[in-house]
C-alpha cells in the first residue's frame, strides 16, 4: 500500500498499529481485536478538526474520525434539501374536490418515496409518483411542493410550487338582519317552530283534542282587499311568507317592517299607521311610515 508502519502499541489489550506515508500523515490504523485479525480503515487526509487521523470506533476509548468519513464517502452526512437526489419535475394538479386535491410529477429512479408538502407542512409521504391530499377548506388555494427521498434518508431540493385551488365556495360570513338578508335573497323561510312541531301530535292526545276538519288545511282564495304584515325580525315565520300567503289573494299588499319581531302590531306605531291607512284607503295604504324607522342599538355584556 506503499506506507510504512511507524509505531504500534495495545489498546485494552489488543493490537493497536498505525501505518504511515513518507510524511508521517497516518493512512491506515488496524486494530486486532478478533482472534488477531487486523481491521483497519482510512483516516481523512490533511489537517484540521475533521481530519483528526484515527480510525473508527472500534473500541469504546478510540477515536472515531474515520467513521464520519466513511458517513461522508456513502453521502450520509446530507442534510435536508440538500441531498444528492435531483428535483422532481413535471408536478402538477390532476383533480380536484372540495375537500381534495390530487398530485401526480415524473417518477424518478433512485427515489425511495417523496415527501409532499402543502404549504410548509409535510402532507404525506408516497411511494408513488401520485397523491391525493385530503381534509381541505372548500373554495382555497394550496401551494404544493415535493422532494424525493432515497433509501439512506437524504432529501432531495424541494420541486417548483404547483398551485391546487378546492371546488365549493369559501365560508362568507354575513351581519345583516333578517330584512336585508331576505332582500338579497340569502335567506327564506324560518323553521324558528320547528323544534316545537315535532311534540304538537302527543300534546293533542293528551289533551284529547279532536282532530281538526281537513277544510283547515284548504288554500283561501280571496279578491278582498288584504294587507299582509311581515317583521324584519321575525323568528318565527320567514320575510317571504307574506309572498307566499299572498299569492291567492289577488288583492293583497305585502309590507314588511323592517328590525321589528313577529307581532309587529305589539312593538312599533309604524303598521298600525299604516293600518288606520288601509281602512281609510284599502287599494292605497301609506307605507311612507316605513321611512322613519331606524335599526335598534345592540349591547352585548362582558
Amino acid at each position: 500500500m506503499g506506507s510504512d508502519q511507524r509505531w504500534h502499541d495495545t489498546a485494552r489489550a489488543y493490537p493497536h498499529e498505525v501505518y504511515q506515508d513518507a510524511s508521517g500523515r497516518g493512512v491506515v490504523e488496524p486494530y486486532s481485536i478478533l482472534l488477531g485479525t487486523p481491521l483497519g480503515q482510512a483516516v481523512g487526509p490533511g489537517t484540521g478538526v475533521t481530519r483528526c487521523g484515527a480510525a473508527g470506533r472500534w473500541l469504546r476509548d478510540m477515536n472515531i474520525c474515520a467513521s464520519c468519513w466513511i458517513g461522508h464517502l456513502w453521502g450520509l452526512d446530507a442534510t435536508d434539501g440538500a441531498g444528492p437526489l435531483p428535483v422532481l419535475s413535471g408536478l402538477g394538479v390532476s383533480a380536484t374536490t372540495d375537500t381534495s386535491a390530487s398530485l401526480s410529477w415524473t417518477a424518478l429512479d433512485g427515489a425511495a418515496f417523496c415527501r409532499v408538502y402543502g404549504g410548509s407542512s409535510q402532507a404525506g409521504s408516497p411511494s408513488s409518483a401520485s397523491f391525493s391530499d385530503t381534509g381541505l377548506a372548500s373554495g382555497t388555494t394550496y401551494g404544493c411542493t415535493v422532494a424525493a427521498v432515497d433509501d439512506s434518508g437524504a432529501v432531495g431540493a424541494s420541486s417548483t410550487s404547483a398551485q391546487a385551488t378546492t371546488t365549493g365556495a369559501a365560508h362568507r360570513c354575513y351581519t345583516e338582519n333578517n330584512y336585508h338578508q331576505v332582500a338579497a335573497g340569502r335567506a327564506h323561510r324560518s323553521l324558528g317552530q320547528a323544534p316545537q312541531l315535532t311534540f304538537l301530535r302527543p300534546e293533542c292526545d293528551v289533551w284529547n283534542v279532536p282532530a281538526a276538519p281537513r277544510s283547515l288545511r284548504d288554500v283561501t282564495r280571496s279578491g278582498i282587499p288584504t294587507l299582509v304584515f311581515l317583521g324584519g325580525f321575525d323568528s318565527r315565520t320567514g320575510a317571504d311568507e307574506g309572498t307566499y300567503v299572498a299569492r291567492t289573494l289577488s288583492r293583497a299588499e305585502v309590507v314588511t317592517v323592517p328590525y321589528e319581531p313577529h307581532v309587529v302590531f305589539a312593538t312599533s306605531k309604524c303598521p298600525q299607521q299604516i293600518a288606520v291607512s288601509f281602512f281609510d284607503a284599502p287599494t292605497a295604504s301609506n307605507t311612507a311610515y316605513l321611512k322613519s324607522l331606524k335599526p335598534p342599538r345592540f349591547e352585548t355584556g362582558p
